[in-house]
């Protein structure tokens, strides 16, 4: 596979030297609230036959600690370069929030430490450049803040060939079908809000009405999903015999269609307690309408599969990066 780096930038409409739509409030530029000092503007500006591309890549969080040197073993280089990098440029969407490819290099090199060129600094360089236009920046990235370890965080560069195989062989499949003459297809009508404040809203619903129905059956829920386990709700009851646990992951939807997605972490632990040991079980607990009607499908893992006791609808997990759910 490929060696691919992403590094991410300041939202801006053209990145050849013009100050076009810029959004500071799409990165907190180490550089200071000046984009008129921000080398990256100057990303997509060939230089000869070649681009030049600066990321403000720096030692801790402040410029006063320099340049830091990129880590070229992640991406098969040696020890001050290395050659036939696919360098993908990211930007927050400053209308969605999103983490989107703007961009990228191709047959790139690049260097351990930054170079320095007319007033510019730089860390790789690349004769094959493309810069996406504004209505084909869709292409999202999950960030580790929303999907946790394995993805993009709050660093400006992310080894991506090296710390998540899966999605560097996506951005490469992406970047190798990519047609600029083809028009971009109409998105769908996602089921989940794009509004961060309304999707908190029916989580917080969807969480409280899976803990009274389970308070109902008898069982005394903890909510746990701040510890990132992979489950959101650790539950206990008393029978004969001892107590039972039960592992609850929780969705909520704001309509009645019962359609989610778990992130690799939730896909992958809940897939270990499918089976379960002597009085575990495991639990996905979909709440739809969350916010008005809510109604909770608890699919519980039965004989080789999801099964709903009340509704008795089967739960279908289509495994992706982490998995898609839906109820027949």
């Amino acid at each position: 596979m490929k060696p691919l780096l992403l590094g991410h930038l300041v939202w801006m409409e053209a990145y050849r030297g013009e100050l076009l739509g810029v959004d500071p409030g799409t990165w907190n530029h180490p550089d200071g609230d000046n984009p008129a000092s921000w080398h990256e503007r100057f990303n997509f500006e060939p230089v000869g036959n070649e681009y030049r591309g600066s990321i403000f890549h720096w030692i801790g969080s402040e410029p006063d600690g320099g340049f830091a040197n990129l880590d070229l073993s992640r991406i098969g280089g040696g020890d001050d370069e290395a050659h036939g990098v696919t360098v993908v440029w990211t930007a927050r969407n400053p209308k969605t929030r999103e983490r989107v490819v703007v961009g990228w290099f191709e047959e790139a090199t690049v260097y351990r430490s930054p170079k320095e060129a007319n007033g510019r600094t730089y860390y790789c360089v690349s004769k094959q450049a493309t810069l996406l236009p504004l209505e084909r920046r869709t292409k999202v990235i999950k960030t580790a803040q929303s999907h946790g370890r394995g993805h993009p965080g709050r660093s400006s560069v992310f080894y991506a060939s090296d710390a998540n195989p899966s999605l560097s062989r996506q951005l490469l499949r992406y970047i190798e079908e990519y047609d600029p003459k083809v028009a971009p297809r109409p998105a769908k009508k996602s089921r989940w809000s794009p509004d961060p404040e309304a999707r908190s809203k029916v989580e917080l619903a969807a969480m409280s009405a899976v803990a009274s129905y389970l308070q109902e059956l008898g069982w005394s829920p903890d909510d746990v999903s701040a510890d990132c386990k992979g489950w959101d709700l650790e539950c206990t009851r008393t029978k004969k015999g001892g107590n039972t646990k039960l592992y609850v992951e929780v969705k909520g939807t704001s309509g009645p269609e019962v359609a989610f997605e778990l992130t690799p972490n939730e896909y992958d632990r809940m897939s270990a307690f499918c089976e379960g040991s002597a009085g575990e079980r495991s639990c996905i607990a979909v709440v739809t309408e969350a916010l008005h009607h809510p109604r909770v499908h608890a699919f519980l893992f039965k004989k080789g599969e999801w099964k709903c006791d009340r509704t008795g609808k089967v739960l279908e997990l289509a495994e992706r990066t982490g998995a898609r759910g839906n109820a027949r």
